[in-house]
């Protein structure tokens, strides 16, 4: 096999090698994912529980993107990024009572 023939992709029609360690496998990850996420809001969540409960699943370098016209708009960086943004979010949306449900009551249009 050559250089090129190692390179190929998913795209190219190769089938991904199997994961070897099933801990790793997405379902895993995703079920684990939200295993944390509940610990972490059973916990008291963003401001209140430790963030070191989810931070296994996050890159330490992750990064994300949130529009600016969001009240929790912007870039935020590493975990210590995720958990302001986190809070900041939870703020946001603790204050919200909005629900399809009492906008079609009132005959208001929510989209």
């Amino acid at each position: 096999m050559n250089d090129t023939d190692s390179r190929k992709t998913l795209l190219d029609g190769e089938r991904s090698a199997p994961i070897q360690d099933p801990a790793k496998a997405p379902v895993a990850v995703l079920k684990g994912m939200y295993a944390a996420e509940s610990r972490y809001l059973a916990a008291g969540g963003p401001g209140k529980a430790d963030f070191a409960t989810l931070a296994p699943f996050f890159a330490p370098d992750v990064v994300l993107f949130q529009a600016e016209g969001l009240p929790y708009g912007g870039i935020w960086r590493g975990h210590a990024g995720l958990e302001r943004f986190f809070l900041v979010m939870s703020g946001t949306w603790r204050c919200s009572t909005w629900s399809a449900r009492s906008s079609w009551r009132r005959r208001t249009r929510w989209w």
